[in-house]
């Protein structure tokens, strides 16, 4: 039942075992990064951002996990969702290794200007591009057009390292020597 899932993703969270899991999963991603990037010319991190780069756990519990279009756009507007530490913690590490950073996210082109200035008051100082879905974007997954944006980066002469995100939309297409799903418990979106 509803209220039981609540109850148990509140248990999840509450326990430090999502904070864990999460952690886990990108010390090794950082590890496999390290050791991948050794051997490429342009080598590239590709993040997502919601539930990846930065946590909305905030959001999640203060909307009782009721998403509507509504209270989510006020809460990017805000801008003041934290870093995931784990993955700001890698993104510092690629920086200093010279792996170029690459944002590509399912938030649309209107709002590019709160997700910088989030991402920015975050600890994601720079990057190479950010990729936002058209405002218009109307196909049934993200998929297609996540896809699109790393091919974009290949295309640019980059090797696409690690790509990182919490959907399977993000991961699906291919193009990266790794991808690494986090934990999200949450939601799924096509």
């Amino acid at each position: 039942s509803m209220p039981q899932a609540k109850l148990d993703l509140m248990s999840y969270i509450d326990s430090g075992r999502y904070a864990q899991d999460v952690a886990e999963i990108v010390k090794q991603a950082k590890k496999d990064l390290a050791r991948d990037l050794v051997a490429v010319e342009r080598p590239a991190l590709v993040l997502d951002i919601d539930e990846t780069a930065l946590s909305n756990l905030e959001y999640e519990i203060g909307t009782n996990f009721c998403f509507t279009s509504e209270s989510w756009a006020e809460f990017v507007a805000a801008a003041d969702a934290p870093a995931l530490q784990p993955t700001l913690d890698l993104y510092n590490f690629a920086q200093e290794q010279g792996v170029a950073v690459f944002f590509v996210t399912g938030r649309r082109e209107r709002s590019r200007g709160d997700t910088e200035r989030n991402l920015h008051f975050a600890g994601y100082g720079e990057w190479q591009h950010l990729y936002l879905k058209s405002n218009d974007y109307d196909l049934p997954t993200a998929a297609t057009y996540k896809t699109a944006a790393r091919q974009a980066i290949v295309d640019q002469g980059y090797t696409i390292v690690l790509n990182m995100g919490d959907q399977p939309s993000d991961l699906e297409g291919g193009l990266a020597k790794r991808a690494v799903k986090l934990p999200n418990p949450f939601y799924e979106t096509p």
